[in-house]
């Protein structure tokens, strides 16, 4: 034998004695380890205890599940894949393997792979988080009437899911249905009344819907539960300049401006800054000046602007107003990326 040979014949030996060498008394303690870390959702922590369970005994189902979620939440999908699928061969009925394995395959974006362990784990357990979370992946691959129906499904099973309702309401606001987007977002509200993400999807449809001043409403208890909402402020400015209130629009640009970090959103607290303040026939010079020194290429573009400038239209502005608008609405469409 080489002496490679020997030395690999050696560490295999030295493998096999430590292994055996875990007493059954080593492995209840690792285990009581490994809940307790769970029960606290100390994950990373939990992870190499479980590992070295799941060493010692493969064919144990609630480790292996255990495993995959301490790893799901230490953001390790592709381990937590792995370990779902092994649980799933382990046992096959267990509908939380596939569960949480198209939980991860969502993570990962891999939207039919999720709809597939989804549609499994509902074959072996109705429950409606999984409707909820197939309802998500249909919606994210396109298919929003399939998220529509299994939206639906899960609130069926659990009558009382705000977020059931928001979502699906934002499924109907994506298929023109603002009728029953509204609804939906009206029985979101009623059930979570201080959450500022609904009051924003149902303040966004009531802008489409040219209710500026429900919008307004909305917008408005949205800063107020969340003040620093940059967001909140940028529709707030946008829908004061709509309604006439400059002073406030330029106001609430300025707040956007303050809170956010982000050079975007700060591009259009800017824009909607200028043009309140020259409906105002105020100068604008200074805050053009910061607008031009940070247009560029933005990762993406999160404002259209497109009912301001039709709104604006409508209120009969003068043309040199006009112009300025379109001025500076198309600097901001060329700092983004396709346009």
């Amino acid at each position: 034998m080489t002496t490679f040979g020997t030395f690999k014949y050696l560490f295999l030996l030295f493998g096999i004695f430590f292994i055996s060498n875990v007493t059954s008394q080593d492995l209840k303690e690792i285990k009581k380890k490994a809940e307790k870390a769970i029960k606290r959702e100390q994950f990373a922590e939990a992870v190499p205890l479980l590992k070295k369970l799941v060493a010692s005994d493969s064919t144990d189902s609630v480790i292996l599940f255990n495993l995959a979620l301490a790893l799901y939440h230490t953001e390790d999908f592709h381990g937590c894949v792995k370990y779902s699928t092994r649980g799933i061969i382990v046992d096959s009925a267990y509908a939380a393997h596939y569960f949480r394995r198209g939980v991860c395959y969502w993570r990962l974006i891999d939207y039919q792979g999720a709809i597939l362990d989804y549609t499994k784990a509902l074959e072996l357990d109705k429950k409606s988080f999984s409707y909820f979370n197939r309802a998500i992946a249909r919606w994210k691959s396109g298919d929003i009437k399939g998220g529509i129906t299994d939206f639906t499904a899960s609130l069926e099973l659990k009558p009382k899911d705000e977020f059931a309702f928001c979502y699906r309401g934002m499924c109907y606001r994506e298929m023109g249905d603002t009728l029953k987007a509204v609804i939906d977002f009206d029985k979101a509200i009623a059930l979570k009344p201080k959450d500022p993400f609904i009051y924003f999807q149902r303040a966004n449809i009531r802008f489409r819907m040219r209710k500026y001043l429900e919008a307004k409403a909305d917008y408005q208890r949205l800063v107020e539960m969340n003040h620093s909402s940059a967001l909140g402020h940028l529709s707030l400015s946008e829908v004061s300049i709509i309604i006439g209130e400059y002073a406030a629009a330029s106001q609430h640009a300025s707040n956007a401006i303050k809170y956010s970090s982000n050079k975007d959103e700060q591009a259009i607290g800017l824009i909607l800054k200028c043009i309140s303040i020259k409906l105002m026939d105020k100068d604008t010079s200074s805050d053009e000046a910061t607008l031009n020194s940070i247009l560029g290429n933005f990762k993406t573009e999160i404002w259209r602007f497109d009912v301001l400038q039709k709104e604006l239209t409508r209120q009969d502005i003068s043309e040199e107003k006009a112009i300025y608008v379109d001025k500076l609405i198309r600097a901001y469409h060329r700092s983004n990326p396709g346009n």
